[in-house]
């Protein structure tokens, strides 16, 4: 027992740790939507999507019936991958099907209708297709998009999600810069109302991507991420494909709340 929570201890307070990518190993099992056990003992955790879990239990075993079919027992071949602080493989998943063609366990996900895009913490990479296979499914309501859980919520009423991860969309009003920091505005009143907030180390990706936050401005446009507060609702975002432009709601979507 106190082994374990010494490598607890140990890889919680390590940074992550980018490795060589392992050569390629067979899937034992998924434990979930996003998940895989591999035959040589370890975790591989899919980066960049996330499936349904426990909020919609019908939803999350459906999910880890289709990984389970996608990959048990098959030869996986991993990618862009990292050490998480749980000891877990964090990487891109392929699996052989022809030999000219790969499945990309990520993007087949998203194309179901059982997985979202979720922010990456490992290797960056480009998240456009992954967003594409997701806008699909969105498109034609199938699996997770079916579900009232994973509807989009208004700028406005986004601080009934604090502690969740939310798809909130709204008008940016305001772009502040403040320390470095960038705070994209939802309403008029920044103490009370939603705020999208870009730290100054997060804001280069912005920029290597040709994207100017303040851009953002008077744009209509839907964000993904955990809500937290901080006077009012607020959402951190790491990466410019967390900030999805949008066309025109069926109603006003400011952030104020009169």
């Amino acid at each position: 027992m106190l082994v374990r929570l010494v490598l607890i201890f140990w890889f919680a307070v390590l940074p992550k740790v980018v490795f060589a990518d392992p050569q390629p190993v067979t899937v034992e099992k998924a434990f979930s939507g996003d998940t895989l056990a591999l035959s040589d003992g370890r975790i591989l955790r899919l980066e960049g999507i996330k499936a349904p879990s426990g909020q919609t239990p019908d939803l999350a075993v459906a999910a880890q019936a289709q990984l389970q079919n996608l990959a048990a027992r098959k030869i996986v071949d991993i990618h862009d991958s990292s050490l998480d602080r749980y000891g877990r493989i964090v990487g891109q998943g392929y699996i052989m099907a022809k030999k000219d063609k790969a499945i990309w366990l990520q993007e087949e996900m998203l194309r179901s209708g059982l997985a979202f895009v979720y922010p990456p913490t490992g290797i960056e990479f480009n998240l456009s297709a992954l967003l594409k296979a997701e806008d699909a499914a969105r498109a034609a309501k199938i699996g997770i998009w079916s579900d009232g859980a994973y509807a989009d919520t208004f700028a406005a009423d986004a601080g009934k999600h604090e502690g969740h991860f939310a798809f909130v969309v709204g008008n940016i009003v305001d772009v502040k810069e403040i320390k470095n920091r960038i705070y994209l505005n939802f309403g008029k009143d920044w103490h009370n109302d939603f705020t999208a907030i870009i730290a100054a180390h997060d804001r280069r990706r912005f920029l290597k991507a040709g994207t100017n936050p303040q851009s953002y401005q008077g744009k209509t446009v839907r964000v993904r991420g955990w809500v937290k507060r901080d006077r009012g609702p607020i959402m951190a975002v790491t990466f410019p494909e967390q900030i999805q432009l949008i066309g025109d709601m069926k109603r006003p979507i400011d952030g104020n709340r009169d």
